[in-house]
């Protein structure tokens, strides 16, 4: 599969008005504990988050109140990426899931991904070495605790 384009989720982003880049702001130091968690508990460091996509574009088709508000939601304190840590620190319990989780992820790259043909809530899966949590647009920032939850991890790697 060819790799979707990124859209840099930065403060810096002029695509993202004042209060979004705020917000982006305000929640960086989350997305580092997140990511801080993953390489704990994978043992492997520097691990990254990245948006695939036009994010802009993204930000215009989703639900209102949920508009300007991608740092809370994707790496904020109950955002996708926390949830992909607690998943990680449950599942990375076992060795044998750890090793080919490490062996499958060599990206060291978590990465969200918003499809307007996605199916539910959200769908994980391992593409090119990186771990993808693909959204569809009408079900943004829904039910997201589930992916802590999700139980067929070991059915990826």
């Amino acid at each position: 599969m060819a790799p979707n384009p990124t859209t840099p989720i930065t403060t810096d982003n002029k695509a993202f008005s004042l209060s979004h880049r705020k917000n982006i702001r305000d929640n960086e130091k989350f997305k580092a504990e997140h990511l801080a968690k993953i390489a704990t508990v994978t043992g492997v460091p520097d691990w990254d988050f990245e948006f695939q996509g036009d994010a802009a574009k993204f930000n215009e088709e989703i639900c209102g109140d949920y508009k300007d508000r991608f740092g809370e939601i994707l790496f904020g304190q109950n955002s996708y990426l926390s949830n992909v840590a607690d998943l990680l620190e449950r599942c990375m319990k076992d060795d044998m899931t750890k090793e080919a989780f490490v062996d499958a992820v060599k990206a060291k790259k978590v990465a969200f991904r918003p499809d307007q043909g996605a199916e539910g809530y959200f769908r994980l899966s391992i593409e090119d070495g990186i771990f993808v949590v693909t959204v569809p647009p009408s079900n943004f920032w829904t039910n997201i605790s589930d992916i802590s939850y999700y139980r067929d991890l070991d059915k990826m790697l």
